[in-house]
């Protein structure tokens, strides 16, 4: 099985001394992103939005009402964050800094969209201190993480990934919460001392 998506570096110049917080960055990014998706992307002007408002195709995915079960209303959002290299970072005036997108609407990646943000972002300024930077460029990026070319709208190509280790789908999967404690789960009605262990 092939998973297919759109990876992109877009790379800033700092203005003033940019600062990253410490284990925050990906969450400080996505709601300065959801802010500035607004002011670009949204010509709605209230809390509901108009079929095809782009800020809240990407942001605020939602299934149509009566679509499926309610706890699903909310879909996840068509992209990723990937901030880790900044995490307690501070970048000076002058100096370069990236970060990466993964966009996974292939028909509509609204990569336009990303750009105007991302750029506004800048000029406000990047968290508490708001450092300004420049957007220098957008790059797409190969599945090893190697710069393909330019990224723009009419040029973007998808880049596939199987998710089967050697053919033969994976038995085992891990996952891992930055900042998380592993404690066991209790299982619900099988009394006080009863947890569930996990493998």
């Amino acid at each position: 099985m092939q998973f297919a998506f759109f990876r992109l570096r877009l790379r800033f110049e700092a203005i003033d001394a940019v600062r990253f917080p410490s284990k925050l960055t990906a969450n400080v990014l996505r709601g300065a992103l959801g802010y500035a998706l607004r002011q670009v992307g949204c010509r709605c002007g209230a809390e509901i939005h108009a079929p095809g408002c782009a800020y809240a195709r990407i942001f605020e995915p939602r299934t149509a009402p009566g679509a499926g079960p309610s706890g699903f209303a909310e879909q996840p959002r068509p992209f990723v964050l990937r901030t880790r290299h900044l995490e307690g970072q501070i970048v000076a005036p002058r100096e370069p800094f990236s970060i990466d997108v993964h966009l996974f609407d292939l028909r509509e990646p609204g990569l336009g969209y990303f750009v105007d943000a991302f750029s506004l972002i800048a000029r406000e300024g990047f968290g508490r201190l708001r450092g300004q930077a420049r957007l220098t460029s957008v790059e797409q990026l190969d599945a090893d993480g190697l710069v393909r070319g330019q990224a723009s709208d009419d040029r973007l190509e998808p880049i596939s990934m199987a998710l089967e280790a050697n053919g033969d789908p994976s038995g085992r999967a891990r996952t891992r919460a930055a900042g998380a404690k592993a404690r066991p789960t209790h299982r619900r009605g099988a009394g006080a001392g009863a947890r569930n262990e996990l493998p």
